[in-house]
């Protein structure tokens, strides 16, 4: 019978081998542009754009690095941040502001009550000047129709036209204010009740 010591030494070679291989294997982890996984102990140049991830010499992930974006990406990103940001200053002052959903809605009461005050006023506004006009003109009418109106008939006419062409434009305003009021409290409201209720994991 031969004795051969090779034969026993060749598996724990071949395991030592492996155990080489896998150790700088596992070091960097790379995806081509082909989506072909690569595994080596650097990653080329030219593929650091591409991403890639880091392992230590027991397979563990420690650190990834992300692929480089594109303008577009790089500038959608500063946008989403920025959003972000804005969303986060917008939470922590209506947390600040309000202590609960009465507060918010007693504050939307009382501002949209101050725009319905002055939408009457100025809707009594406008129905008295437009009393006015209609009575000018009236006169205006009734006066001999081969005449023209008198100069002062026809200047305070034209002068309240003008004014009922202020009060409407100041009319639509406050009543695009106060849809803007109520929206606004709306989303207020609505995103109050979701920061304030817990987050369920």
């Amino acid at each position: 019978m031969n004795y051969r010591p090779r034969n026993l030494l060749a598996p724990a070679t071949a395991l030592l081998l492996l155990g080489m291989q896998a150790g700088i294997a596992g070091t960097f982890r790379w995806v081509d542009e082909d989506g072909r996984v690569h595994y080596s102990d650097s990653v080329p140049a030219e593929k650091v754009r591409l991403g890639y991830k880091v392992y230590d010499g027991e397979g563990r992930q420690i650190s990834v690095v992300e692929a480089a974006k594109t303008e577009s990406e790089r500038i959608e990103a500063e946008r989403q941040a920025t959003l972000a940001a804005e969303q986060e200053r917008r939470d922590r002052a209506l947390l600040a502001t309000f202590t609960s959903e009465e507060d918010l809605e007693v504050a939307r009461d009382e501002r949209l009550a101050t725009l319905d005050s002055a939408i009457l006023l100025a809707e009594d506004k406008l129905t008295k000047l437009q009393a006015q006009a209609g009575e000018l003109k009236a006169q205006a009418a009734s006066d001999d129709s081969s005449r023209q109106p008198s100069q002062d008939v026809a200047t305070r006419l034209k002068d309240l036209e003008a004014n009922i062409g202020e009060v409407e434009a100041d009319l639509a305003i406050k009543q695009v204010q106060r849809r803007a009021v109520e929206d606004a409290f709306a989303s207020d409201l609505s995103r109050y009740r979701e920061l304030k209720t817990p987050s369920v994991r």
